[in-house]
């Protein structure tokens, strides 16, 4: 990236640092596949069992 007004949009960006501009077909290859986090719902009995070799 070296154009001065994308540049003057990056807020925290100092002077010994690059900027690369990234295609948004690039990121979404990376990013989390699920949109939103679905919970797994496990007994009581599941849960106390995972506590059961905790030693403090």
């Amino acid at each position: 990236m070296s154009d001065p007004e994308e540049l003057g949009q990056l807020d925290n960006l100092k002077s010994a640092e690059e900027a690369v501009a990234e295609p948004p077909e690039l990121l979404a290859n990376f990013g989390p596949k699920e949109p939103v986090h679905v919970p797994q719902w496990i007994s009581f009995e599941e849960f106390g069992r995972m506590f059961a070799k905790v030693k403090h």
